[in-house]
């Protein structure tokens, strides 16, 4: 076990309330036995365009890299993405990211390249470093380090972007992550640039080594002078083949049901639907099906 990264921290109810409903549906195939894998993936954007992608993986354990290639589009603008990922390859406890996009103007015309460098270190349990740099429209450095003890992990990241030769953006975020009781776990967020504070909550219950109950509470974002939106979710296991998810939204009153059923070993189905209540109503609803499919 190492030390959690910036982004895990808070990941667990992040994923219970915002995964797996509607608008996050896709097909998955899971890495083969040979270390290939493929994903694809489609959702329905606000704009009410689909946006798909496809995603293949080539992973080399012996050698200690993985390769990966994607080609996305959200309906007019495709976009092409590569990434080499190194573990341990040039340093023990060292993993390094190298990746590149290619963005194509909808007149297919124009293209806009950018590209990143991460790099990841892990000091035991105890403690992890990340360093990033990437390029669009102007260079961004982020440094994010994370420091664990027993139960309590906090999260400290910097980001710095030159806006032009006299103008730089400096932006700070704090997440802390406390597990004050079995099972249980809290998070917090707050980021400079935005004056933005979340919180959040989760309970969970495995059961035979298996999710059977879990809860989430979230307030996404707290700001000053601003309503916060309140979601709860929960996930429940019905049987060792079929889980619920729920989720409602404060804002515009949203419900989201996610039904998944495992048919048998290689293939399973989601099924979900989403609606706004209003005057004893539903409105704006959303269905959608994902199969993932395994190999």
């Amino acid at each position: 076990m190492t030390a959690p990264t910036f982004k895990d921290l808070g990941s667990l109810a992040q994923n219970l309330i915002f995964n797996g409903f509607p608008g996050q549906f896709g097909f998955n195939i899971l890495a083969l036995a040979s270390g290939l894998s493929f994903t694809s993936s489609a959702s329905q954007l606000a704009n009410k365009n689909i946006c798909t992608s496809l995603l293949t993986s080539k992973i080399f354990k012996q050698q200690g890299f993985t390769v990966e290639g994607s080609v996305s589009s959200d309906g007019i603008i495709p976009t092409y993405t590569g990434q080499l990922v190194l573990q341990d390859k040039l340093f023990p406890g060292l993993k390094t990211i190298l990746s590149g996009n290619i963005i194509t103007s909808s007149d297919n015309l124009k293209k806009t390249c950018s590209g990143k460098v991460s790099t990841l270190y892990y000091y035991g349990n105890q403690a992890s470093v990340e360093a990033v740099f990437s390029y669009l429209d102007k260079p961004t450095l982020c440094l994010n380090l994370v420091a664990s003890e027993k139960d309590t992990s906090i999260g400290v990241s910097s980001v710095i972007s030159t806006l032009s030769e006299t103008q730089k953006l400096k932006e700070y975020s704090v997440k802390l992550q406390q597990i004050p009781a079995k099972n249980f776990v809290m998070n917090f967020f707050w980021n400079s640039q935005e004056q933005v504070s979340t919180g959040s909550s989760l309970y969970y219950n495995n059961k035979d080594a298996k999710l059977e109950t879990a809860a989430s509470v979230s307030l996404f974002p707290f700001k000053p002078g601003t309503p916060p939106t309140f979601y709860v979710a929960i996930a429940k296991t019905l049987d060792n083949n079929a889980s619920l998810k729920a989720r409602f939204c404060s804002e515009n009153k949203t419900i989201s049901l996610a039904l998944k059923h495992r048919i048998c070993d290689e293939l399973s189905a989601t099924l979900g639907w989403q609606g706004s209540l209003s005057d004893d109503i539903f409105t704006n609803q959303k269905f959608g099906l994902a199969l993932n499919f395994i190999i």
